[in-house]
This record gives structure tokens, sequence and C-alpha cells, in this order.
């Protein structure tokens, strides 16, 4: 190779802040250099030999290990792939200049298979977790190819984090579309990664960013991009960060356009940006952004973009992103602090500049669990530091709570322990205090996937101020695709939280077996899916109950707010208010079953009128409740296709007009198990005889007590 073109092709040129310089005095020749680069330029596919992954079988718990360049080249040339679990052993090198000659024409990974706008291939649907190691000199060449990075696109469901880039260098084509050194288009969620280097596009190219192209409905959490981005005339939404952040984007799954919000938080960067008089929806940190998508906590430098305006973020200058305080005061978690989290995200070097990613750091020393992380050896987690250090260890191993963990005085901005995919034994001990004040995925968990379980822990005391926007809120965890068995959650929610918030899990799509909330929720007027146990379930809900006092808008329930899943031997009490959909033990029943359930709460009614508020359900469509009862009506009168049997409700000073749902019964008659026919109560019911309601038979065989002598729900029993 000729020395002129080795130098072109260097990326270590241009990937480093340090050389900005060099990226600054090319402004002029943008369209220049591009011709040359690439008529010179002979580009190489590398030829992929069958290789297999020697670990791993790509689940979650299984991931296939990545330690060669042609191991990760492997997944972006099988389909079937797209949808597996992967982790990074090593850094990776994909240098031109070493054996392989590795120079790519489109992304490495779930590259797009046509030139037009619409992504034409299957997106990356999996789990790819760099573990803090570096993909190194990533080069791409394109004359005609859109969505370019080392991901095309990265789908709903995927999942890339703890990840760095160095050295990228990507030159796109006239009307390059999605471009950005980790993903061209991101749905999924992106955490703890950054890119640095140089991409290049020439006119008319629109999507371009220094991490990702466009963020269509995707989440980017504590990430940055540093280099420099260069385009051509006529080109627009170009961002430092971010090129487009959510908008009207095409779907070609639903073949229509889409409305998408993003969010960005706890992101920077620091980008010379050089664009043409003709470019449109420039930004220091996101080139366009639709107002509707969230941009929190996040900084870019003005001076070295040369750009004063952004679709999100504060610009500052260099001197203020290399101060500490700067990020302290907007509760970015930092080693060596306190206060503002125990994860230690974020370190910022010792002889001054950016904060950098402490896991993807040699100069930081994680803090040290005891154990082996197995099932006979778990991490043990016995102090605020130790839960801190989970996101420095494999989220798929085995831990274990060791004695009841204080969390006061520290106030979180997100959930300590974001993504989880092993098993943790709280065995019987309490983590209490737990302080949060910020947005999205909030609980001790931010994030627990399908193969997670939490077992015997108490959330006790819990403080979480949902901001702006703020969705999957609980106790325990923001969102549930897992299990969650013998645990409990108690304490406060307020603030503006429109989705998905519920006393232990916001989101359920898992199970959550034997658990238990003693919580207060205060929504705003625009809240709603919130609930005393989960906000919305999909998943399953068995032999749990709640105490609570829950107010909000709409979809408000006792146990679940919304439920499209399925709902057992459970039961609520306490005092509940909403506008609307309001449910003494689920706000909203679609297409979901309850069954062998029953509500004992106080409801009134923040409208003039609640025709959808039910003793058991306010709004039941499509879904079936059997085996259950209810003080008042047991649904709310706008009801659809509903099957309901074998149901009964107490006619009280709260019931109105009978609508044919449920049994009406008296005082008296709810006392005798006579009255309820097809009734199990040699397994599942039990009733003192003119004196109680029937209650469940779990009810009797089990407490939630931690091993500091604390009992947690007793109030549910008053």
């Amino acid at each position: 190779m000729e020395p002129g073109i080795r130098w072109l092709i260097d990326c270590r040129v241009w990937g480093q802040m340090g050389e900005i310089g060099g990226i600054l005095m090319s402004t002029l020749n943008v369209r220049v250099w591009t011709v040359i680069y690439t008529a010179v330029i002979l580009l190489r596919v590398p030829t992929i030999s069958a290789t297999e992954f020697s670990v791993g079988t790509g689940k979650p718990d299984d991931p296939f290990h990545i330690s060669t360049p042609d191991e990760l080249i492997l997944i972006g040339s099988d389909p079937d792939l797209l949808d597996k679990h992967f982790v990074l052993v090593e850094d990776i090198d994909l240098d031109p200049n070493l054996a392989g000659e590795h120079i790519f024409t489109q992304a490495v990974i779930a590259p797009d298979a046509e030139t037009d706008e619409g992504f034409q291939g299957p997106p990356f649907s999996g789990s790819l977790d760099g573990r803090g190691h570096v993909i190194r000199h990533l080069t791409i060449q394109s004359g005609s190819a859109h969505f370019l990075g080392l991901f095309g696109k990265i789908g709903m469901n995927g999942r890339v984090h703890r990840i760095g880039l160095k050295g990228v260098r990507i030159v796109g084509g006239r009307g390059s579309f999605c471009v950005g050194g980790l993903a061209g288009d991101n749905w999924g969620n992106i955490v703890c990664c950054y890119a640095s280097g140089r991409i290049d596009s020439s006119d008319s190219s629109s999507c371009v960013g220094g991490l990702v192209g466009r963020n269509s409905q995707g989440r980017i959490l504590n990430c940055y991009a540093k280099g420099g981005l260069v385009t051509g005339d006529n080109s627009g939404k170009i961002g430092g960060l971010v090129g487009q952040h959510g908008g009207f984007i095409y779907d070609p799954d639903l073949d229509r356009i889409i409305t998408a919000a993003g969010r960005i938080t706890h992101c920077l960067a620091a980008v010379h940006i050089a664009t043409s008089q003709s470019a449109h929806n420039v930004g220091g940190l996101v080139g366009y952004n639709d107002r509707r998508s969230i941009v929190r906590r996040c900084f870019w430098d003005t001076e070295v973009s040369g750009v004063s305006v952004s679709g999100g973020g504060a610009g500052l200058k260099t001197g203020e992103m290399h101060d500490i305080d700067t990020y302290m005061t907007a509760g970015w978690d930092m080693a060596g602090e306190r206060s503002n989290g125990t994860t230690d995200v974020w370190l910022m070097p010792e002889n001054e500049g950016y904060p950098v990613l402490a896991i993807t750091s040699t100069a930081y020393q994680r803090r040290l669990l005891k154990g082996a992380g197995t099932l006979d050896d778990p991490y043990i987690v016995t102090t605020p530091e130790d839960i801190g250090a989970i996101h420095h260890y494999d989220w798929s191993s085995y831990y274990k709570l060791g004695a009841d963990i204080d969390l006061a005085g520290i106030t979180w901005t997100t959930a300590p322990i974001w993504t989880f995919e092993g098993a943790f034994d709280g065995d019987g001990f309490t983590v209490s205090n737990l302080s949060i004040c910020g947005q999205e995925r909030l609980g001790l968990f931010g994030f627990l996937g399908l193969d997670a379980e939490v077992r015997d822990l108490c959330v006790r005391d819990v403080n979480i101020v949902g901001e702006d926007d703020a969705m999957w809120v609980g106790a325990l965890a923001g969102r549930n695709d897992g299990s969650v068995i013998d645990c409990s959650g108690s304490g406060c929610f307020t603030g503006h939280m429109r989705a998905s918030v519920g006393g232990l899990v916001g989101m359920n799509e898992g199970e959550i077996l034997h658990s238990s909330a003693d919580v207060r929720l205060t929504g705003t007027a625009d809240s709603a899916f919130v609930g005393g146990l989960v906000g919305s379930n999909v998943g399953v809900i068995g032999e749990s109950f709640v105490c609570a006092a829950v107010s909000g808008n709409s979809d408000l329930g006792g146990i679940a707010g919304l439920n499209e899943g399925r709902v057992y031997a459970s039961y609520a009490q306490g005092k509940l208010s909403a506008n609307r959909m309001l449910g003494g033990l689920v706000g909203s029943n679609w297409r979901g079953s309850i069954v062998d359930c029953y509500a004992i709460t106080r409801l009134s009614c923040g409208g003039t009128s609640c025709p959808d508020m039910g003793g058991l359900v306010g709004g039941n469509e499509d879904g079936l409740i059997d085996r259950c009862y209810a003080l008042g009506n047991l649904v709310g009168s706008q009801t659809v296709n509903a099957i309901t049997t074998r149901a009964y409700y107490l006619r009280d000073s709260h019931a109105t007009s009978v609508n044919g749902h449920g049994v009406p019964l008296s005082d008296e008659e709810m006392k005798q198990q006579s009255s309820f026919a097809g009734w199990d109560f040699k397994n599942v019911w039990m009733i003192c005889e003119g004196k109680e309601y029937p209650h469940l038979r779990w009810e009797n065989l089990r407490c939630h007590n931690s091993k500091s002598g604390d009992t947690q729900g007793d109030s549910a029993k008053q």
C-alpha cells in the first residue's frame, strides 16, 4: 500500500481529541478530499470464514464470546444471529493495515440491504455487552449505502452497552442517510458507550451524528462522542452526538409514517462540525429534535464544535466542560463521590479533560465483591458501594444480599442497577431509603431481563420523584421481563409520571409472585397506568397484595392500572382516586384475565362523573373476570364484550346503578360460603362464617419480614 493511501485510511490520525486541530483545517477541502479518497482507495471487503464462536450459546445467560475481528464480523454475516446475545472478552482492532484488511462498504452488524432511505434489512435485536472493551479503527467507505456505523440499525429490543469505539473513520457518498460511529439508526438501548474519530459525508447527506445518525425511539444513556463531522452542501440533521432525535419516521413493518420519540440523558459531545452554509439543522449535541423527544442532563463543547445551537442539551465552553462541578450539579454519578450515587459511571481525568466512562478506563479500579458470581458462590452485596459495583460486573451473574443496606443520603438520577439479566437473592434482607429524582426506568433495578430473577427482597421507604415524562417507575424495578418472587416495596412516588407507575414494578411483562406493596402514589393530571403493585401488566401477577393510597388521572387500580395479562389469587386494599378508568383492583382490563381476586377499597372520582369506575375493575374490554368480589359495582358501566362469571359485589353506599356484571349481595350474604357458587374453598379460598368476607388461603401462610425484624405489608391486613 502506498504511504499516502495509508495515511488517509489510518483512523488514528483523526480519532483523538488532541488532534482536532487537524480536523479544523480540513473544512475548506472536504469535497476535494472525499473525491481523492474515493478515487484512490480500492475497497476490500474481508472474507469471512466459517468461524464458529468458541464459547457461548447466544442466550442471555450464556452469550457468545467475541474475541477476534472475524467473530465480530460474523454477527453481521448471518441474519439468524441478530437476535442473539454477545459479549466482548478482548479489545478488537479492525485496522485496515493489519492482516485481513478490514475496510467495509456497509455497517458491520445489521447492514441495510437497499440504497433507499427505508431500512430493508433485519435490525439487531439482541444484546452486545462490551464489558468496557474497545473496538479500534472501524473503517467504512461507502459510495451509496445508508445506515452506516458499527450497527446499521438497532431494533426496539436491541441493547448495546459498555463499549467504546476509537479511531472511527467513515466516509459516506452523496445523499448518505443515517450515519453514526456506533449506529446509523437506534430504536433500542445504548448505555455507557462512546465513539471517537471522524465521519465524512458528501452533498445532500442527512441524519449524521458522532455516535448515532438517528435516534428514532431509542434510549441513549451515559454516552459521549469526540472527533469531527464533515458534511457536503445541502446536508441536514447533523449533530455532535445524534443527527436526528425522534421525528416522523417511516416504519416498514407497519408500512406507515409514525411519530417517534427518543430519550438522551447524561451524555456529552466534543465534536468539531464542519458544514457548508447550505447546511440546516446543525447542532452541537443534537441536529434535529422533534421536541417530543427528551434530552436531559447533556452538554456539548461550543468552542470545539464551532456550533452555538443544538436540538437539546446545554452548550458550554471548554473550561466548563472540563470542570467536574458541571456534572456534579447535573446529577452525574462520578467516581470518588457518593451524593449522586455509588455506581461510579464517570471518571474525571487527572490532567484535566472531559469525563470518561469509568468502566472503559484503565485508571479506574472497580470495587471488589466477595464471591465468584456463581450459583454456589454468588457475589455478596452488603453496602451501598456494593450495589453500585454491580454495574462493573457481569449483569448475568448471581448476587446475594448479606445484610440490610441503608441508602440514606444518596440521590440517584437513574436506577442504581440499570439492566440486570442474572439472579439476585435478597435472602430476606432490606434495601431502605432509596431516593431517585429522574426519568424513565426508575427503581432499584431499571430493567429486569427475560432471564432475570429477583427473590426474597424488601425495598422499603423508597422516595421517587419523577421528572417530566418519567415512565416505568417502581420501588423494585422500572420494568420486569423476568421473575420477581417474594418481594415487597414501600414508599412514596410523586411527580410527572405519565406511564406505567407501580408500587413494586412499573411495567411487568414477566411474572410477579408472592409479592406486595404498601405505597403512596401521587400522579399528575396527565398521568396514566398507575397501580398499587404494577402500572401496566402484560405478564402474570399471582398471590400478591397491595395496601395503597393512589391518585392520578386515568387507568388506575389497586393492583394494576392496566391489565393485558393474568392476575390471580391477589387482592387490594386502600384509597384510590382518579378521573376515569378507576378500579379497586384494576383500572382497565383489556383482554386480560382476573381470577380468584378481591378488592376492598375506597374509591373517589375526581371528575364530574365516573361511569367507568368499578369496585374491582374500572373498564373491561374483552376481559375475563371469574371468582372475584368487590365493594360497590364490580365493573364500570363502560364495559365491552366482558366475560364475568361467578363474581359478586357488595351493594353499599359506593354502589351506582346495576349494570349486569356480577351478582349483588348483602353484607350478611357476603359472609356466607354458600353465596359464592363454584368457588374452591378447599384449596384457594377460606371464610369465617358470619364474621368476615372470603379471603385467600395463602394470606394465613406467609408474611413479608426482613431479617432485621421489620415487617412489610402489615397495614394491608388492618
